[in-house]
This record gives structure tokens, C-alpha cells and sequence, in this order.
């Protein structure tokens, strides 16, 4: 009985935090089409959080990238270090 509660409340977070997750992100792509975060601190910051991310993580950036790629490419000084710390992370795998 006790693993059974257990494995229900495991799946109920899970549940959530995928919930929780999808919804900032919808949050975060509102507030960025409307032009309430700025575009080129945010994009210096996802830049940063590929450089520093680790592998565990580097899948949730790299989606997180993909949606503002068209935006980091329009800008030089964007779109090298984004290249670099993408090859960086691809090496440590």
C-alpha cells in the first residue's frame, strides 16, 4: 500500500511540474511577443544558461533556444556564442 501512495504522489508531481513548466513558458512567450521582457537581455541570458547548464538540463535550454532562434540570428554577436556553447555541450557528450 505504501508503494502505491508513493508512485501516486511521484506521478502527481511529475504531472504538475510539466504543468508548472509549460505554463511559464507560455508566460514567458507572451511577455516576450509583447514586448515586456526585453529581447536582448533575455537572449544574453539563455545564451549564459547554455554555456552553464549541464547535461541534464541542456535539453530543456536547447528547446527553450529553438523557439528564439530566429531572433539570436539576426544578431552577430548572438549567434557566435550560442554556436560555441551548443559545439561545447555536443563535445561533453
Amino acid at each position: 500500500m505504501d508503494v502505491t501512495i508513493f508512485l501516486l504522489v511521484v506521478i502527481i508531481f511529475v504531472f504538475l511540474n510539466d504543468f508548472l513548466t509549460f505554463r511559464s513558458l507560455q508566460l514567458l512567450q507572451t511577455f516576450y511577443t509583447e514586448d515586456l521582457v526585453d529581447h536582448r537581455t533575455f537572449l544574453t541570458w539563455l545564451i549564459h544558461q547554455m554555456m552553464t547548464c549541464n547535461l541534464a538540463q541542456v535539453g530543456f535550454v536547447i528547446r527553450l533556444a529553438d523557439e528564439y532562434l530566429e531572433d539570436v540570428l539576426n544578431s552577430r554577436a548572438l549567434t557566435r556564442p550560442l554556436a560555441e556553447a551548443c559545439l561545447t555541450k555536443l563535445f561533453e557528450v
